[in-house]
């Protein structure tokens, strides 16, 4: 069945108007083969033979040469050389058409999708060629590359320009990347490191909080278990006192001084200069001593 073909902006197919026309151009093309063919080619070399009886005078001597012609199709093919350069240049035309027929349009129709040229034969040239060609595509050898021709498609080509689409739209995003991930990348970094290295110092803190209080806590049951602190017990101020005036009433004796009456508010009286320099019983410590010393040197002088 026939389809209507796709219109291309930039590849046009060959738009012809009717089949006749498609018949016409195949038939011109196979009639310049033919001819180029019969002139290296040519047939009456075929169907002409060297003569076999030469007369060299009398009534015959007007006579031509007696030639014998073959008018039998056999013998036109007998030539190898001819025989297989008609079946290249037939399977060279079939591929041409072929390979054509996808790129003519016909009525706006597909040429190769039409009966007249499905059912088109070669009426000049011999349609039989090797079943070897007809099966091996045609290559083209570029610096040692071999290329298969394909007929042209309208719809790969739609393709082929959307691939290309394709190819830019994802080139100019990865230019975009290229421009703007490494600073989003840095941003992200620098927010995750620094969450990370904030929540590494609170805990570092909190740690430090809690190894100072259980230090202060060790040194709060240290110093109580050496010193013994506790609370003050009843009648400690009292004792306190009375260890002071006893301390001072003492040192006032010591110096031979007498100890007067205790003050109104709890003090303790200045002491007051014995005559003499003796205090209580009689002396001070520095008389003591002094007869001490005394007593000391007579003993001496005694030994």
């Amino acid at each position: 069945m026939a389809t209507i073909a796709q219109s291309n902006p930039h590849h046009r197919k060959i738009e012809l108007q009717s089949p006749l026309d498609l018949t016409h151009l195949r038939d011109q093309l196979t009639t310049s083969a033919r001819q180029k063919l019969d002139l290296h080619f040519p047939p009456a070399a075929l169907r002409s033979k060297p003569a076999t009886h030469i007369t060299l005078g009398g009534s015959e001597a007007n006579q031509p040469p007696t030639t014998t012609t073959s008018t039998t199709s056999t013998d036109e093919e007998t030539d190898p050389l001819r025989q297989h350069v008609q079946a290249l240049t037939t399977a060279f035309l079939e591929r041409t058409w072929t390979a054509a027929a996808k790129s003519i349009t016909i009525n706006g129709l597909d040429a190769h999708t039409l009966p007249q040229f499905t059912n088109a034969t070669d009426s000049t040239l011999s349609s039989r060629q090797p079943q070897e060609q007809q099966q091996q595509p045609e290559h083209t050898e570029i610096e040692g590359i071999h290329y298969t021709l394909s007929p042209y498609d309208s719809r790969l080509q739609t393709r082929l320009a959307t691939l290309y689409g394709e190819l830019e739209s994802l080139t100019a995003q990865v230019s975009k990347l290229r421009r703007e991930a490494p600073g989003r990348s840095a941003v992200q970094l620098r927010e995750s490191l620094g969450g990370e290295i904030e929540a590494e110092e609170r805990d570092h803190e909190a740690a430090m909080v809690a190894v100072k209080q259980e230090r202060e806590d060790e040194m709060d049951g240290v110093q109580q278990t050496l010193w013994n602190l506790s609370g003050r017990r009843d009648g400690w101020y009292e004792d306190v006192k009375s260890g002071y005036e006893d301390a001072v009433g003492q040192l006032a004796r010591l110096s031979g001084h007498q100890v007067g009456p205790q003050n109104l508010d709890g003090g303790v009286a200045a002491p007051s200069a014995m005559p003499g320099g003796s205090g209580v019983g009689g002396g001070g410590l520095t008389g003591c001593v002094g007869k001490v010393q005394r007593a000391m040197t007579v003993a001496q002088e005694l030994e």
